[in-house]
């Protein structure tokens, strides 16, 4: 299957470190893709790259064949959609105003949002659970419900590609679990793909297929997750013992 999003000898580097080097890597449709590391390693770097909003030291990302920093702003909107590490809320709004907000790259300039987008907005809040607090001020959300309210935003947008920063932050398990389900389950419309940066190998292990795996140092794994994971790489890029541990649905690992 040709690939929707691709690196050509991508390297990043921050601060006078080696985050990636050389990297050369396509990401298909239907494909759930983790990217794991340590602290520090450059995975936000790397999300922010793929996004198109950070140049390279060399090498190039291409959607669809062409370099992603040659699109305009629009049009990466229109096909990509990045979820933030942190999200910076500045304007007074209500939930479902900033919800709506995700329909801007679809619109023309000055044009009001329709009963399509308007319907888009209402489906991605009671998908996340947040119907109820449509009318709230998104002040008055905890951090949970924030998070759930950016991804909801994302959802609205409806990208092919969702590239998501650590999605899980201030998530309890029960929406942990909902929204990484929700998110995967987009990967399986013609054209769509997904990649996290994620902290827990255990929920990469669970939701995704491939696994790019930063060493810290420029160098770089990457493959069918269960290729790319095990005790001895992780023992490696986080610099601690991990326990391979077999259960009925597959593996965990737990430090040791």
């Amino acid at each position: 299957m040709t690939p929707r999003l691709e690196t050509f000898g991508l390297t990043l580097r921050a601060g006078g470190k080696r985050l990636v080097e050389e990297l050369t890597i396509g990401f298909e449709p239907g494909q759930n893709w983790a990217v794991l590391g340590a602290n520090g390693s450059g995975k936000t770097t790397l999300l922010h790259a793929l996004a198109g909003l950070r140049a390279a030291q060399s090498g190039e990302v291409r959607l669809d064949g062409v370099n992603i920093r040659e699109l305009s702003a629009r049009r990466r909107a229109q096909q990509v959609g990045i979820l933030f590490q942190e999200s910076p809320m500045p304007f007074p709004a209500t939930t479902f105003e900033t919800v709506l907000g995700g329909r801007h790259p679809h619109l023309g300039f000055w044009q009001q949002e329709g009963p399509a987008d308007l319907e888009a907005a209402t489906v991605a809040l009671a998908a996340v659970g947040l119907a109820d607090l449509a009318e709230r001020p998104v002040t008055t959300l905890s951090g949970g419900e924030r998070r759930r309210l950016e991804l909801a935003s994302l959802l609205t947008q409806d990208p092919a590609l969702c590239l998501l920063d650590e999605p899980v932050n201030h998530l309890d398990p029960r929406y942990q679990m909902l929204l990484l389900r929700l998110v995967c389950a987009r990967a399986q419309r013609p054209g769509h793909l997904n990649i996290f940066v994620l902290h827990d190998v255990n929920l990469a292990l669970r939701f995704c297929s491939h696994a790019l795996m930063l060493c810290g140092d420029g160098r770089t794994r990457h493959g069918p997750l269960d290729a790319v994971v095990d005790a001895g790489v992780l023992e490696s890029v986080y610099g601690c013992p991990m326990r391979e541990v077999r259960i009925d649905t597959g593996r965990l690992f737990l430090p040791g």
